[in-house]
This record gives C-alpha cells, sequence and structure tokens, in this order.
C-alpha cells in the first residue's frame, strides 16, 4: 500500500464519528465467545507478551514520552498514529494513555510503543505497519538462488558501518549502503530474494527487513536480536528461524559455509520461518489482539471495567 492511500484510508476513518465505533467494542470484545481454545489460548499468550502489565497503576507523565487522551493527536506522526486509530477507536476519547510513537530502543514503563528492547515492559502495539508487516510471494526455491548474501540498508549507525567497511571488498557479501543521498546501490525485496542469504542488521531499534525475509525461501543471517515489535523478535529461536552470528560478524562465512553443505538446516529453519509468519495474516486476529492490549491497559490503569470472560485473559488474575 503507498503511504497516500494510506493516509486517504486514515483520513477515512476519521471523518468516520467516534461515537459509531465505540458502540461496537461489546461486540468485538465478545467474538472471544466463538473462537475455539486452542484459538483463544494463542490469543491470551500473544496478548500477555505485547501488554505485560499485571497489576494495577496510577498512570503518571513520563519525561520524554506524551501524555494524551485518545482523541487528542490524531495526525501526530501519521504512519503510527492512523495505525493506533485502527484498535483505539472502539475506545472512549477520554481515556489517557502514555505514548512513545517513534522507533524505542529504551523501556518506557506503562507506555505504549512500536518496539521495545527484549524483555522489556513497554505496551507493544502493531505500529508503522506499513514499514514493518510486508509479507512477500517468493516463488523461488533455496537451492536455485545464489550461493551468496546480500544486504542492503541505510548505515547511519555503528553497527551497520562497522559491517560494511569490515566486509566491504568481500566478494562473497552484495552489499550496499542505501539511504536518502545514496540510492545508486538500490536493490527491490524481489532482487534480494535472488540470494540464499540477506543479512539483517538492527537499526535505531529492529531491523524492518527481518519480517518480510522470513516469509520467503531465502535465510536471514543475523547477530543476537536486542529488540522487539509486534513480530515478538523475542521468541526467535537462533538457527532455527535465522542463522545467528558473531556480534563483531567475524563469523558470517563460516556460518553461510555451513548451511550451504546441511540441508536439513536450512530446510528446517525455512520451514520454520515461515510457519511463524502465519500467525500474523488472519486480520480479525490480528485486530482483536491489538483492542484486548488496550483493553488490558485501561483495566489496569482504573479507567475502564470489563466482563470477567475478558479480565480472564490477563496474566495477573
Amino acid at each position: 500500500m503507498s503511504r497516500m492511500i494510506m493516509n486517504l484510508k486514515g483520513l477515512g476513518a476519521l471523518s468516520i464519528p467516534r461515537v459509531f465505533f465505540n458502540m461496537q467494542l461489546i461486540s468485538k470484545l465478545n467474538a472471544l465467545k466463538k473462537l475455539k481454545n486452542d484459538e483463544i489460548l494463542h490469543i491470551k499468550n500473544r496478548l500477555n507478551y505485547y501488554n505485560k502489565i499485571n497489576d494495577f497503576f496510577e498512570l503518571k507523565k513520563i519525561e520524554n514520552v506524551e501524555h494524551s487522551k485518545l482523541g487528542e493527536n490524531l495526525l501526530k506522526n501519521t504512519s503510527y498514529s492512523f495505525d493506533f486509530y485502527k484498535v483505539s477507536k472502539y475506545f472512549h476519547k477520554d481515556l489517557k494513555i502514555n505514548k512513545f510513537f517513534y522507533d524505542c530502543s529504551s523501556e518506557f514503563l506503562n507506555t505504549i510503543t512500536k518496539s521495545r528492547p527484549i524483555d522489556s515492559k513497554n505496551v507493544i502495539l502493531k505500529l508503522d505497519s506499513r514499514r514493518h508487516f510486508c509479507f512477500l510471494n517468493d516463488k523461488n526455491d533455496f537451492k536455485d538462488k545464489v550461493d551468496l548474501a546480500v544486504f542492503r540498508g541505510a548505515c547511519v549507525q555503528q553497527n551497520r558501518i562497522d559491517f560494511i567497511n569490515k566486509f566491504k571488498d568481500c566478494k562473497r557479501l552484495n552489499l550496499g549502503n542505501v539511504n536518502k543521498e545514496n540510492r545508486s546501490g538500490y536493490l527491490s525485496k524481489e532482487e534480494q530474494l535472488k540470494y540464499k542469504f540477506i543479512i539483517s542488521l538492527e537499526g535505531w531499534d529492529v531491523a524492518t527487513n527481518l519480517k518480510w525475509i522470513m516469509s520467503s525461501n531465502s535465510i536471514a543471517i543475523t547477530p543476537r536480536l536486542k529488540y522487539e515489535t509486534w513480530f515478538m523478535e523475542g521468541k526467535l529461536i537462533p538457527n532455527e528461524h535465522f542463522l545467528l552470528i558473531q556480534d563483531d560478524f567475524s563469523d558470517i562465512l563460516d556460518v553461510m559455509d555451513n548451511a550451504l553443505t546441511n540441508d536439513k538446516l536450512v530446510k528446517n529453519i525455512i520451514k520454520n520461518q515461515n510457519e511463524y509468519i502465519q500467525q500474523f495474516l488472519n486480520p480479525n486476529i490480528e485486530e482483536l489482539l491489538g483492542i484486548l492490549v488496550l483493553a488490558k491497559y485501561f483495566y489496569y490503569s482504573n479507567q475502564m471495567k470489563l466482563d470477567n470472560f475478558v479480565i480472564e485473559l490477563f496474566d495477573g488474575i
């Protein structure tokens, strides 16, 4: 979806009186009653992963964090705000939140963010989804791809700069620093899928490309993951969902060599990564989860009451 279409859809949703969506909240939550036990368990596990709040708290202002009502600042940082509105529109406009709608590499308690350090307690929602949740239909088998690794990304962070400098002359790695000032080395996602390995390096927070790599028949190569989003990167298992390399990248060629001679490893990773993607493909479940993340937030901040069948999903009860 282009940014223009995203903005038009977002503005269209904002033009509908909020009370229309508020009236639908009960029916949205009642959808839980129609789900199977395994679906309920899946939702419960993800809900409490995204929102780890399990005690009542007083919502206070936090330094560097926006403290506002749901009905305020609806057009601020639009890619985040439009995604937020998709689920927050079902709640009353006067409910208050703490939110940080930018790349986030710090812990902010009781605050809604797109990303967080793994094992921290920021409340995660599916934000900036146009950029981050892009899945591909890869028709090329791993065996038919080029025996090389590719990387394209904006290299302004030190870890990415170090990587490019270290391997700029390596013939087995097709590397490119692609930013607003330098587009000459640009490769589309489809062109990168011609390679067996695609290098994924975190930036200000998560690596945007990890999600679409895992929807393909190529394999991601990455150092230890430090950050996570709605994709639950903290649940990914090294050498089962991606190939792990050292933080200094020193073993990347050895890791590639091992994978190229280990069919079992390759097939297992591709199978696992493609299966992992499946849980994010049901739009109804994705919306319901977003609503529940907020409902739990408002419940524990003493701003709304909920029926017991919803409260029973919360870990702290």
